[in-house]
């Protein structure tokens, strides 16, 4: 109850049945706002509205001990509802399996939203694998603990990259494999990271993100083939 209703309540009580323009003087608020504060009133079930002989809406309070009324009836009212929602638990409940099935999609855009988007990949727990496709090195976010493997181009970015003790590199020809967007996998999230669209998406669903770690874990096995041939030239070139 608001202050105006709790002044205009009380000067009902006092004076009886009363018009709108008796409250609106008794109460010292002005005509427009009583009228707000009547219709509230009747609502809540505080006030009762009729007519007199001339035609005129007047308004007659109910006793305080209608508080206590409303009260117990709200507390009822509420029983029920948590009687009602702990028989739709078990419901719910059977019916989260084939919930889980529907993958959850996001969309962001923008490089704030490409942020955001990878930002994401620090909820994923210390010992948590976080695999990924990289076209270049971009910011990432990661808890301490967390291991990343990625396979990206050769390039001077992510030779750099690879010195990170918490981040395994494996290096592929970059003529060969240009990786036109960036992808990203862990716990139950797929991210798909486009620089040049400027756009990201998460895709969330256990079994989609099951597929892509195995699928990521193959071409991995090939990737480290390709890695040590790069860095053995690499390193030819340099002692040349």
């Amino acid at each position: 109850m608001t202050e105006k209703e709790a002044i205009v309540y009380l000067v009902a009580i006092e004076s009886g049945i009363s018009t709108a323009p008796q409250l609106s003087a008794n109460s010292k608020i002005n005509r427009s706002s009583v009228y707000m504060v009547l219709g509230s009133l009747i609502e809540k079930g505080l006030l009762k509205q009729s007519r007199n002989a001339a035609g005129v809406s007047t308004f007659e309070a109910f006793e305080p001990d209608v508080l206590l009324d409303k009260a117990a009836e709200m507390k009822q009212r509420q029983s029920e509802i948590r009687r009602n929602i702990d028989e739709l638990i078990p419901d719910l409940n059977a019916l989260s399996p084939s919930l889980a099935l529907h993958p959850r999609v996001k969309f962001y855009e923008g490089r704030g939203g490409i942020e955001t988007a990878i930002h994401d990949l620090s909820i994923s727990g210390p010992g948590e694998i976080v695999r990924g496709f990289m076209a270049k090195p971009i910011i990432t976010y990661r808890k301490s603990g967390q291991l990343t493997r990625i396979i990206s181009p050769y390039t001077g970015g992510a030779l750099t990259m690879s010195k990170d003790k918490s981040v395994t590199v494996c290096l592929v020809p970059s003529k060969q494999y240009t990786f036109s967007s960036d992808i990203r996998i862990y716990a139950d999230k797929v991210v798909l990271i486009s620089e040049r669209e400027e756009f990201a998406a998460i895709i969330e669903n256990k079994h989609f993100a099951e597929v892509m770690k195995e699928t990521f874990d193959l071409a991995w096995e090939e990737a480290r083939r390709l890695d040590i041939r790069i860095r053995a030239a690499t390193k030819r070139q340099v002692e040349s």
